[in-house]
């Protein structure tokens, strides 16, 4: 597997692995690599298999949380550290905590933002995903289960599905922090259309990242 990494290194200081979301790349971690680096840490921000130019397979199978932690202790033993720490955004916290699980003599601290552990459940996530869903809502983990279902809807007009999305962060999670460099020609009533066409779920359910 071969994996894109964005690095600030030093010799002799500690490393601190940065796990990133989605639909994130190492980009998302371009301040916290900086504020990292002048206080002392080497940084390494993989964009994780799938994205990126890291490696791509095809099988589904091959994208489960052993496979995508076990890229993060192969990034390690490359690098030939010690104790490193590691830290998760969205879902880059699944992968940091079960790396810290499942190789404690490796990871010495793991630091979680956004979303917080969560043991395994006596149930299916997918039946956790039914009972939250409405007639005309859609959890977006759910939605991109179906192969096929959202990279039809995606490559229908994928500007339109980011300029849509960028639309619908700012119209109802305003946060003067966000910056959208794509134009923004969406009415209310257009927002509303796509949506019931299931473009984008409702908007709900769906993630806010920062851009």
């Amino acid at each position: 597997m071969e994996s894109e990494c964005i690095s600030r290194r030093r010799a002799r200081c500690p490393l601190a692995i940065l796990c990133r979301g989605w639909p994130e790349s190492w980009y998302s971690w371009r301040h916290q690599i900086t504020a990292l680096a002048e206080v002392g840490f080497q940084v390494v921000a993989p964009d994780q298999r799938g994205y990126g130019q890291t490696d791509a397979p095809q099988p589904l199978e091959s994208y489960n949380i052993l496979n995508l932690a076990g890229d993060i202790v192969g990034l390690v033993n490359y690098l030939a550290d010690t104790a490193p720490i590691i830290i998760g955004h969205d879902w880059g916290a699944p992968v940091a905590w079960h790396c810290a699980l499942l190789r404690p003599d490796l990871f010495r601290a793991c630091g979680l933002l956004s979303v917080p552990y969560i043991p395994q459940m006596p149930i299916k996530p997918s039946l956790m995903w039914n009972a939250i869903e409405g007639n005309d809502q859609t959890f977006y983990q759910h939605y991109f289960q179906e192969p096929g279902k959202a990279e039809v809807d995606f490559e229908a007009d994928s500007c339109e599905v980011w300029e849509l999305s960028a639309h619908m962060v700012l119209e109802f999670c305003p946060c003067p922090r966000i910056v959208v460099t794509v134009p923004l020609a969406y009415s209310k009533e257009r927002v509303a259309t796509l949506s019931r066409n299931r473009i984008f779920m409702k908007i709900a359910l769906w993630p806010v990242w920062g851009v």
